[in-house]
């Protein structure tokens, strides 16, 4: 199987998550309880809180380095509550935008 760069091995478990609405608290508990449960990888299926205001960025910024610091990748599915400016405005890399 060929995985996505994104993932080192194929993931075991997934988590399915949604409507974050950028509370950092909430999905920073969610990403604790998925490395606590070894969860492979967290799918997130829409409303995400994807803004590109300053707190949009802080919570981008503080969420990815939570998931790199527990090796847990998150995949992102735009919601009707999303900047898609802001969110379109990231590569596309391999069929994924990052």
């Amino acid at each position: 199987m060929n995985l996505h760069p994104l993932l080192t091995t194929t993931p075991g478990r997934l988590a399915l998550c949604g409507d974050w609405h950028g509370n950092l608290q909430w999905a920073a508990g969610r990403v604790q309880s998925a490395a606590t449960h070894d969860v492979g990888a967290i799918v997130h299926a829409g409303d995400f809180g994807v803004w590109g205001d300053a707190a949009g960025v802080r919570f981008l910024d503080a969420l990815s380095k939570l998931c790199v610091r527990n090796r847990i990748p998150l995949f992102i599915t735009d919601g009707n509550h999303e900047d898609f400016d802001f969110l379109y405005s990231f590569p596309v890399e391999r069929g994924l935008r990052r």
